[in-house]
């Protein structure tokens, strides 16, 4: 069964009974090595989100990816597509224009919607992304529930885990981060997703990057902090 972008819209009907802000802090490494550092903040009512994520790269990392980038979105929980998204390029701000992308989303409102999923229903699912340059198509795979590596990060447990593959529809698909996500055997990243609070969603706790400059690139969720608001 295949679930296409309409399917975020449905994510939305079911809304949080309150509103909320909360911040959470990931760290990635790879051979041994601090590369990244991320904070990525949310911000939600019953009728609308913004999410922010700053990244900061480090080392050898930084010369694949910008070493400090800046990601912005702010929409509505019920409508399609966000109604504002911007990311930094080298320093500079980009909005991502949705007039004639109308039922496509950015890449952060991808992630806030798997965060909205307690229980996947379906095997596979599939989203429309445009992220300025190409459209995308992203395809989760479900593989169902898997203890949490022993590791660093302070989460443990169970955790719902998907992989996922990315095809460039339209537009550019040059450069290592494209070429590396469309192999599909094996796909080439895996993620970790888990409620590691009840009145939370569900936070990306763990990803898996396999690159073939670096080896496995490895993401971990290190902090979180919530600040409930009065409805």
């Amino acid at each position: 069964m295949r679930i296409y972008i309409f399917f975020f819209s449905f994510l939305f009907l079911s809304h949080f009974s309150f509103a909320q802000s909360m911040t959470a802090t990931y760290q990635a490494y790879a051979m041994g090595l601090n590369l990244l550092e991320a904070q990525m903040s949310l911000d939600y009512t019953n009728q609308s989100y913004t999410m922010k994520t700053i990244t900061q790269t480090k080392g050898i990392l930084s010369l694949l990816l910008d070493k400090k980038q800046r990601f912005i979105t702010k929409g509505n929980n019920n409508t399609l597509p966000p109604l504002y998204s911007m990311m930094t390029k080298k320093g500079k701000e980009k909005v991502i224009d949705f007039s004639k992308h109308i039922d496509f989303i950015d890449y952060q409102t991808t992630i806030l919607s798997l965060m909205k999923i307690k229980k996947p229903t379906s095997p596979i699912i599939k989203y429309q992304v445009w992220d300025g340059k190409r459209d995308l198509l992203l395809t989760f795979s479900y593989l169902g529930v898997e203890e949490l590596p022993l590791s660093d990060t302070p989460f443990q447990g169970k955790a719902d885990k998907y992989t996922l593959t990315v095809e460039v529809l339209k537009g550019k698909n040059k450069g290592w981060f494209f070429e590396q996500m469309q192999k599909k055997d094996p796909p080439p990243l895996r993620l970790w997703f888990k409620q590691v609070n009840p009145i939370l969603p569900s936070f990306l706790v763990r990803a898996e990057f396999d690159t073939s400059l670096l080896g496995t690139i490895t993401i971990l969720l290190s902090d979180i902090q919530s600040n409930n608001k009065s409805p």
